[in-house]
């Protein structure tokens, strides 16, 4: 049997954006990461995923501490055969979602 649980909030609780809306946030952070100077600007998983793991939570914590709270890495529309193919309201009416048992929660001080 599979379940989930989802820990912070709920997959309801954020907005979806389209996959431009990030597009800033995530050169600039790939541009922090050493790793990855050079790297084609639509192919940088290689070099993140070869990345020391100090050096990609230094580049989110600067790429983050910039931006307004909310407005950096969220989920996004990236089309047919993404993660979420298109407005979670239109996949959801069309009927095609996990049906899973889950567990949902958040914490109070969460982070501090």
């Amino acid at each position: 049997n599979l379940y989930q649980i989802l820990e912070s909030g709920s997959a309801a609780t954020t907005p979806v954006f389209n996959a431009s809306h990030g597009q800033s946030f995530w050169q600039e952070f790939v541009s922090l990461v050493p790793e990855c100077d050079g790297a084609p600007v639509d192919n940088t998983f290689d070099c993140l995923r070869a990345a020391n793991i100090d050096t990609i939570v230094n580049a989110e914590q600067i790429v983050l501490a910039s931006l307004p709270v909310g407005s950096g890495f969220v989920p996004v529309i990236d089309g047919e055969g993404g993660i979420i193919p298109n407005p979670p309201s239109a996949i959801l009416t069309s009927g095609h979602f996990a049906t899973l048992p889950f567990i949902s929660g958040t914490n109070k001080d969460e982070g501090e």
